[in-house]
C-alpha cells in the first residue's frame, strides 16, 4: 500500500510540474503580443571565410595542418529585422557590423599565419617567440601580420555589396491568428519581450531573433 501511495504522489508531482512548465511556456510566448520593433539574428560566415583563407594558406603549408577555423569561435554577422506598425518590414545589415567582423576575421587569419610562420621557422631550426611574431613580420615587410594580409592576400570576406544585396530587403507582413505572412511566406510565430521565433510552414526553416533595445 505504501508503495502505491508513493507512486501516486510521484506521478502527481510530475504531472503538476509538466503542466506548470507548459503553462509557463504559453505565458512566455504569446502570439498576441505586439511585434513592431527592431530584431536581430546572426548569420554565420565562418565556412566562407575559412575556405578562402585556408586555400591561400595551403600554398605554403607543406604537410602541416593550419586552419583559420582553429583561431575563431565563429564569424557571425548581425542581420536586423525591422517591423513597423503600418504593416511594412525590412531586413538589413550595418556597415559598422561588417567592418567589425572583417577586423575579427583578419585577426584570426593573422593568428593562423603566425602559427604557420612558427612552424616554418622551427623547420629552419629557429625557435620563434610567438608573442613577437608580429614584430618579426613588421621588421620584414613593414606592417604587422593582419595589415600585411589585408593588403596582399586574397580578400577573405565576401564583398559588402554582395552581402547587403542578400540580406537587405523591404516588404510587408500580415498577422492572422498564430501565423504571420511576410512577402507571401507563411510562418508560425511565437514572441515575447526579448525573442521572436519564426517557423516557415513550407520549408521547416526556423529563425530566432532577439529584440534590439534602442
Amino acid at each position: 500500500m505504501k508503495k502505491v501511495i508513493v507512486r501516486i504522489v510521484i506521478v502527481l508531482v510530475i504531472l503538476l510540474l509538466l503542466s506548470a512548465g507548459v503553462f509557463a511556456a504559453l505565458q512566455f510566448f504569446r502570439p498576441g503580443k505586439k511585434l513592431p520593433g527592431t530584431w536581430t539574428m546572426n548569420v554565420d560566415l565562418t565556412d566562407e571565410v575559412v575556405k578562402t583563407a585556408d586555400d591561400w594558406l595551403g600554398n605554403a603549408i607543406l604537410g602541416n595542418k593550419v586552419s583559420l577555423r582553429d583561431h575563431t569561435d565563429g564569424l557571425l554577422l548581425p542581420v536586423y529585422f525591422e517591423i513597423a506598425e503600418d504593416g511594412t518590414c525590412s531586413t538589413y545589415i550595418r556597415q559598422e557590423d561588417y567592418d567589425a567582423l572583417a577586423d575579427e576575421s583578419y585577426t584570426a587569419f593573422a593568428d593562423a599565419m603566425n602559427e604557420l610562420l612558427t612552424m616554418r621557422l622551427k623547420d629552419a631550426g629557429v625557435e620563434a617567440d610567438a608573442a613577437k611574431l608580429d614584430e618579426y613580420v613588421k621588421n620584414a615587410v613593414g606592417s604587422d601580420t593582419a595589415e600585411y594580409l589585408k593588403a596582399n592576400a586574397p580578400s577573405i570576406m565576401p564583398e559588402y555589396e554582395n552581402v547587403f544585396m542578400i540580406y537587405s530587403k523591404e516588404g510587408t507582413y500580415m498577422i492572422e491568428k498564430e501565423t504571420i505572412t511576410i512577402d507571401g511566406t507563411v510562418y508560425d510565430y511565437l514572441v515575447n519581450d526579448t525573442t521572436l521565433m519564426l517557423h516557415d510552414v513550407t520549408t521547416g526553416e526556423n529563425k530566432v531573433y532577439a529584440r534590439v533595445n534602442e
